[in-house]
């Protein structure tokens, strides 16, 4: 994310209203199915690319928007609270990175400096 300095900041992204959308999109198909839709459902249903889908996907897990469960195929949860939350996001607005995923993503660009 680029402030108005021209500097990059790595601990906001933000929220657009596509992204709400994807999220909108992920509880009712799991209110629907009870099940999580995959990138590639996601992205069929939001009309763009599975890698579009799978970058969006990325940016609402670091913001603690959606979790991943522990199966590698149909892994996206909500909570309760991040339901809660989905009526209270403004879009075209940035939202800090949660701190235990922002420390994670530090971690693994170290990594691929380093290693």
């Amino acid at each position: 994310m680029i402030n108005g300095n021209g500097q990059i900041n790595e601990n906001k992204i933000f929220f657009t209203k596509i992204k709400l959308k994807v999220l909108k999109f992920i509880n009712q198909y799991i209110k629907k199915y009870n099940y999580s839709p995959t990138c590639l459902e996601v992205g069929r249903a939001m009309n763009f690319s599975r890698a579009r889908a799978g970058k969006i996907l990325g940016e609402l897990y670091e913001l603690g928007f959606i979790d991943k469960g522990t199966e590698s195929h149909r892994k996206m949860t909500l909570t309760l609270e991040q339901k809660k939350l989905i009526k209270k996001l403004k879009i075209n607005k940035d939202y800090n990175i949660k701190q235990n995923r922002l420390i994670k993503k530090k971690a693994n660009k170290e990594n691929l400096i380093n290693g």
